[in-house]
């Protein structure tokens, strides 16, 4: 009650600005935190994802060209030169898109499944090599021997590799996305009683901050009435005194007069 006007009023705007202010940094934060999820979601699982996708891809079309220039050279008895530089070219695009695939990868369960992945193609290129010599030098049944035995062993482990990172970045992305329509629902209700919130403070602060302003207004002007009504019983009672006192003047006057009247009678006794 002792408290300035001004005093109450800028109190209750800080109250209204600090609600605002809290309310702005965790929409603020919720939306950075959906920002972040979105790009985590496109570099760290979409991008690697379509990635390996076609890594993978790539790696099927190998094997098939392997096998197609095991056929080139000794079923159909043709050169096999076309074959080679289409698998030494696929070879070398498979290397390029993995090696930006794994510069993209953070630390983890995926990244150490990449690096088993890289392990296990350092382990088949001499494999291929040894092979491509073999067929070259017409060593026909131990060219098939070496390609169904070690070449497809590590290949096997490859193609389960490749779909253990693939499985691994999809439940990766369900994850994050799951994440981001959590926090999105947080954020919703948090934003929707915050709004209710704000407006029952509103109304609130609205109502005591009128009274605040109308309650001494009122005071001051019920004073100025009953100044207003005392002054006005008071030239009421001078006005009657007034009256009175012309009364009495006049009653005096008459008197002098009768007395006036009574001495000149006398006199003229």
């Amino acid at each position: 009650k002792k408290m300035k006007l001004s005093v109450k009023l800028i109190g209750s705007f800080c109250i209204v600005s600090l609600m605002l202010l809290v309310g702005g940094f965790i929409g603020v934060s919720n939306i950075m935190y959906l920002n972040k999820n979105i790009t985590t979601l496109y570099t760290v699982n979409t991008k690697p994802l379509v990635t390996m996708g076609d890594i993978s891809e790539l790696w099927q079309e190998l094997r098939a060209e392997i096998r197609n220039a095991y056929i080139q050279k000794f079923v159909y008895g043709r050169d096999m030169a076309r074959e080679l530089e289409k698998i030494a070219a696929l070879n070398e695009r498979g290397k390029k898109d993995l090696a930006e695939m794994g510069a993209n990868l953070p630390d983890g369960e995926i990244k150490k499944e990449y690096d088993h992945l890289i392990t296990l193609f350092v382990r088949q290129n001499p494999n291929l090599a040894k092979l491509m010599k073999m067929m070259a030098e017409n060593q026909k049944d131990e060219a098939m021997a070496f390609m169904e035995g070690e070449v497809t062993v590590v290949e096997n482990l490859i193609t389960d590799s490749f779909h253990k990172i693939i499985d691994m970045e999809i439940k990766q992305a369900d994850a994050t996305m799951n994440a981001s329509s959590s926090r999105a629902n947080t954020a919703t209700w948090f934003a929707t009683i915050s709004t209710i919130l704000a407006f029952i403070a509103a109304v609130i602060i609205g109502i005591f901050m009128s009274l605040m302003i109308t309650r001494p207004i009122s005071r001051v002007i019920d004073g100025l009435n009953e100044g207003a009504e005392q002054v006005t019983a008071a030239a009421s009672q001078v006005a009657t005194s007034s009256q009175h006192l012309a009364d009495g003047s006049s009653n005096q006057a008459s008197a002098i007069e009768e007395t006036s009247s009574s001495l000149e009678e006398m006199s003229s006794m």
